[in-house]
């Protein structure tokens, strides 16, 4: 969909690998976009949509809104790894009838999650394959991301195999680490949400724009990948600092038995 809609648009109308530093609102009701790079000009703008992590936002933001800017630096993130494994169905003894699973900490195991794929989404393995995503680390984790590539990949081979019967070694092995990526819920989250869209209502101290600030509400693997930032200007021309990812709906998740764990956002 992105190289679609990127497809539709004038080359120069694209920016890639210009981070954005700052954005403000200007006297006529615009906004002020800049950056820090070599080369790299403030811009203005109508209107600007903001899909950054809240840490980046808080410092996108701090010029002039130093009350929001507070409060998203609140918002804590973790960080994780996710091993691709790809398998032939018949090394699988368990019957995959569902798109993934979840893990406890009290299973003492070291992954957090497994995601099957190629059984969600059509087309992700070819006929008679199994695409599975492992995913490790996390906030009570952490420490496992301390590991080197090959020693996650061995982690994750291990626990699928252990837990759905696999037999042999997988067809394929990608690992890919999420720096900061999934925003943890910890108590006084929900308030913190309300102060933070309470700051983007006409009545705040933001010129009458729409603006979105994600990662504010829902975290989950399918929303590690978030657009760094989109802006409109003159309704025509799009500019985007990053590259911009699908996002999917989530999907049921088969959850092993619910059980008492012991981690600082729960106690």
């Amino acid at each position: 969909m992105i190289e679609r809609l990127a497809a539709k648009l004038p080359d120069e109308n694209i920016r890639l690998n210009s981070p954005v530093e700052f954005v403000r609102p200007t006297e006529d009701g615009r906004w002020l976009v800049g950056g820090c790079q070599p080369g790299q000009t403030a811009d203005t703008f109508d209107g600007v949509i903001i899909a950054t992590p809240a840490h980046r936002a808080a410092t996108i933001l701090d010029e002039f809104d130093a009350k929001l800017s507070l409060e998203l630096r609140q918002v804590e993130y973790a960080s994780c790894a996710v091993v691709s494994l790809a398998y032939d169905r018949k090394q699988i003894e368990h019957s995959l009838d569902a798109f993934g699973f979840v893990v406890p900490l009290v299973e003492q195991r070291s992954i957090l999650a497994c995601n099957f794929s190629s059984v969600k989404y059509a087309g992700r393995a070819p006929d008679s394959t199994v695409l599975m995503r492992v995913f490790l680390g996390g906030d009570c984790q952490a420490g496992l991301l301390r590991l080197p590539h090959d020693d996650l990949i061995t982690l994750a081979k291990l626990e699928v195999s252990d837990l759905l019967g696999i037999r042999g070694e997988p067809l394929l092995t990608q690992i890919k680490r999420h720096c900061r990526a999934l925003p943890q819920y910890t108590i006084g989250h929900q308030d913190r949400v309300r102060r933070i869209e309470a700051r983007l209502t006409p009545t705040s101290p933001w010129p009458e724009v729409p603006i979105t600030v994600s990662a504010s509400q829902h975290a989950s693997p399918a929303a590690m990948r978030q657009p760094i930032g989109c802006f409109k200007r003159r309704s025509n021309e799009t500019l985007c600092s990053d590259e911009c990812h699908n996002r999917h709906k989530l999907s049921p998740l088969l959850v092993l038995p619910k059980v008492n764990i012991t981690c600082k956002h729960f106690n």
